[in-house]
């Protein structure tokens, strides 16, 4: 019992270690208003240097431009009237993008990747 114990600990230690712990995106830069929820039902205000998690939606107003820096030093800027969700954010140990994804409702988004040195392929 006391191995299976230590073992479950371990391993709870190496898991804990083996992602990377900035798994959100920064706001970067934000001009004008831009909105984060949970739940599209309440909307709290945003500012510079916010941190965002999966699952979240966002939404800007109208002359607003926002920026937004992922754990790998992606950049993705969200125009004005843009709603969208950060459905995942995954990173290995290093921060280093293993799958990113973004789901734009509404508006307009450019985004400025940097590129990966090697793709995991799934058999």
């Amino acid at each position: 019992l006391k191995n299976i114990i230590f073992s479950i600990i371990v391993l709870f230690y190496v898991v804990s270690f083996a992602t990377c712990k900035n798994n959100f995106v920064e706001v970067k830069s934000l001009k004008g208003k831009a909105f984060v929820s949970s739940n599209e039902k309440q909307w709290n205000i945003l500012k510079n240097g916010d941190k965002i998690s999966v699952s979240k939606f966002v939404k800007t107003d109208k002359s607003t431009a926002m920026t937004l820096i992922f754990p790998d030093g992606s950049l993705l800027n969200v125009g004005e009237n843009s709603k969208i969700v950060l459905s995942e954010l995954a990173s290995d140990s290093n921060c280093k993008r293993e799958s990113y994804s973004i789901k734009l409702f509404v508006g307009k988004l450019w985004a400025k990747v940097k590129k990966l040195v090697a793709v995991k392929r799934k058999k």
